[in-house]
């Protein structure tokens, strides 16, 4: 048997792998559509999670003088500093912006799920020949699970995604890097 002592250097940024797995996600739920709600609640959630890691990834940069002050701080309030010191406006009560407010509240529901009693009251129209159960069961996950629709998840995380890279290149960063997950490099010494 021979060791090698493997020494190198491996850049990584938090940002494109976690966009990556959360792109990964919403295709596999695509793919196996049958039984998908739960691959699309993880979806969500490593959709929000690379939203953190882009913070994470371009904060430090952006902000190195205050970013120790501010990283214990939410990560939408961390966005909007970002956006300041890039010269992009960060309104969550605005496109794009409220789209990352409203991913993060969806995030959260599931982060923090509590049992609840969820009251509604509509009328539905049941096409012929449809089931009345899933045309209820789909009207009861748009109330109450909006972005579960991986139609619309999918349209969230595009637009999002636009956003960010607004940020990405005012902070002086290559528009082509925005998804590159990094080189790496490594010797090898047999011992």
């Amino acid at each position: 048997m021979t060791k090698v002592r493997a020494k190198g250097r491996a850049p990584w940024l938090p940002w494109p792998a976690m966009r990556h797995a959360a792109a990964s996600l919403r295709n596999t739920a695509r793919v196996h559509q049958v039984g998908s709600n739960h691959t699309i609640s993880a979806a969500l959630v490593m959709t929000a999670f690379s939203v953190e890691a882009f913070i994470q990834t371009i904060g430090p940069e952006v902000l190195p003088t205050t970013w120790i002050t501010i990283e214990r701080k939410s990560v939408l309030h961390k966005l909007k500093e970002i956006g300041k010191a890039t010269g992009i406006t960060v309104d969550y009560g605005t496109l794009p912006w409220n789209l990352i407010k409203e991913l993060f509240d969806a995030r959260n529901r599931l982060a923090h799920a509590k049992p609840a009693d969820r009251e509604f009251e509509f009328i539905l129209e049941i096409p012929d020949g449809a089931d009345e159960h899933d045309v209820l069961t789909a009207k009861l996950e748009e109330e109450f699970q909006p972005l579960h629709k991986l139609d619309k998840l999918d349209a969230l995380a595009k637009t999002i995604d636009e956003a960010l890279l607004l940020i990405w290149i005012s902070a002086g960063y290559e528009d082509f890097s925005f998804t590159s997950n990094g080189m790496n490099s490594w010797s090898f010494t047999a011992e």
